[in-house]
């Protein structure tokens, strides 16, 4: 992490891929990994952690089905829970603030309405992280605190510094990095056997360096400016 931060980031956007139960199971998912072992590591310099998860408005009755819904499509295990349980406690344990998007019920609705539209999905994920980024990165500004960090963990399509004109539009990070000045640093974290074999990922200049994955380093690659792709340890 330090190569990473000599990059200074001022708001540190951290992509995953979301573990499916429809693939196979890692023994130590990405999301535990990072709370485990690299945000221990960045903790001391982190004020706010920005997280892919949400909360209800108050009285939103339809809000648990519409949740329950979305998390079923999208094929989400139900350790996920557990594990953004884990997380908080980590972050309450080092004096980190932690936030989550709050959605109304009209937001879960306009996601859900005929069944769940990934589409409007993405864009209400996108603008909840954004908005949130860039208010506490204001907060905290104004209110001088000194450790220099707002990290944000979500999946790797929304923190995408150079995103492509197709998914431009999930993108949090270039709104963010102008809200920063310039000082948003992207780092996906990626386990070997999430990409290996994959078309989508064989098409990357960065892929023959999967090969070099092992059960014991990680693999960072520097992708562009400000911009970093980690290869989490293979799995023994």
């Amino acid at each position: 992490m330090k190569v990473v931060l000599g990059d200074r980031p001022r708001a540190l956007g951290i992509g995953e891929i979301h573990e499916r139960t429809d693939r196979a199971a890692a023994s130590v998912p990405t999301l535990v990994r990072f709370a485990r072992e690299l945000l221990p590591a960045i903790a001391s310099q982190t004020s706010d952690l920005v997280i892919e998860t949400w909360t209800l408005e108050p009285g939103c009755q339809t809000g648990v089905a519409d949740s329950r819904k979305i998390e079923a499509t999208m094929k989400r295990p139900a350790a996920t829970t557990n594990q953004i349980s884990s997380l908080f406690g980590i972050t309450k344990a080092n004096s980190i603030k932690a936030h989550v998007m709050r959605l109304t019920c009209a937001d879960l609705k306009a996601a859900t309405a005929g069944g769940v539209d990934p589409v409007a999905l993405l864009g209400l994920v996108t603008r909840e992280l954004g908005r949130i980024s860039a208010s506490a990165v204001r907060y905290r500004d104004e209110h001088g605190e000194a450790r220099p960090i707002i990290a944000v963990y979500g999946g790797a399509l929304h923190n995408d510094l150079y995103p492509p004109r197709s998914t431009r539009e999930w993108s949090y990070a270039l709104p963010v990095d102008e809200a920063t000045g310039g000082r948003f640093v992207e780092l996906d974290l990626y386990r070997p056997e999430q990409v290996e074999g994959v078309e989508l990922y064989q098409r990357e200049p960065w892929y023959p360096l999967v090969a070099e994955a092992g059960p014991d380093h990680v693999v960072l690659i520097e992708r562009a400016p400000h911009a970093w792709l980690m290869l989490l340890p293979r799995e023994p």
